[in-house]
């Protein structure tokens, strides 16, 4: 969290507990009891206020419709980055599907989900007092709810395209299929890294004086889990992903299952 975040305390404290931009002041005479209860009130800021930016910042890109991030990234102190996450998650999870005994990492780790399995991770998490870690271990056993048996494989949809029969379900099919199609794309890869960003490529961008430029290419599966990987847009110039998911991207995005039925359509 920014150290220039003010965490809200209710005015009835005013008379026990002085602020200012970076401290607390508290009068030694304050009751235990009326501490204890400013405590929760400190906690349970914290643990929800990139729900209450990202709130904010969806109201404001509705009723103005301009400098979504501008006035925010000011006055709040996060990253770009981070505040484009905070909105996404408040779109992904209405306010009546969160759950006030959870943090709001909690929801960041099931907002890529459906709402019923949303509520239905929340709700494990819940009844297991679980830890942030120990949720996100669960979500990656069985968040993607795997086949019944570990070595059952999972297919896609018939896509029936020359060297690849069956849709792309990971990050890997999304990779594999742009390796086939790259240079019918105008792309002439140059490496693949396991570090961000995945591609560096040459792109065409004049056939008639062969002209190429280079770009930084970023594989997700969903052009959304670009959010979730907390990447910076910023180091990046291109998402090639299978489902573009995420209107509001800042960049380029790529979405492999269009071209493959528009190939397909031209052949």
């Amino acid at each position: 969290m920014p150290q220039n975040s003010q965490l809200v305390i209710p005015s009835k404290f005013d008379r026990w507990i002085v602020r200012d931009a970076m401290s607390l002041r508290f009068d030694p005479k304050i009751p235990e009891k009326v501490f204890r209860e400013a405590l929760r009130q400190l906690v349970h800021a914290h643990m929800r206020v990139q729900f209450y930016l990202g709130d904010a910042i969806n109201f404001a890109s509705q009723r103005w419709r301009r400098g979504r991030y501008k006035d925010f990234l000011q006055e709040s102190g996060y990253a770009y980055s981070r505040l484009k996450v905070f909105s996404w998650v408040a779109q992904r999870i209405p306010a009546e599907r969160r759950r006030p005994e959870l943090s709001y990492s909690f929801h960041e780790e099931v907002a890529r989900f459906n709402p019923e399995h949303q509520a239905r991770f929340l709700e494990t998490a819940v009844r297991n007092q679980w830890s942030t870690k120990e949720f996100r271990k669960y979500i990656q056993l069985s968040g993607k709810l795997p086949a019944k048996s570990p070595f059952e494989p999972q297919f896609g949809e018939a896509l029936n395209f020359p060297g690849l029969r069956r849709a792309p379900i990971n990050e890997l099919g999304v990779v594999f299929l742009f390796g086939l199609v790259s240079q019918q794309l105008g792309f002439d890869v140059e490496a693949v890294h396991s570090a961000f960003p995945d591609c560096s490529a040459k792109r065409l961008v004049d056939c008639r004086r062969n002209r190429w430029k280079q770009v930084r290419i970023e594989f997700e599966y969903r052009s959304s889990n670009f959010l979730l990987h907390k990447h910076q847009d910023k180091h990046c110039d291109l998402i090639i992903c299978w489902i573009h998911d995420w209107p509001e991207c800042p960049i380029e995005v790529i979405a492999l299952r269009d071209v493959i039925h528009k190939l397909r359509r031209d052949a």
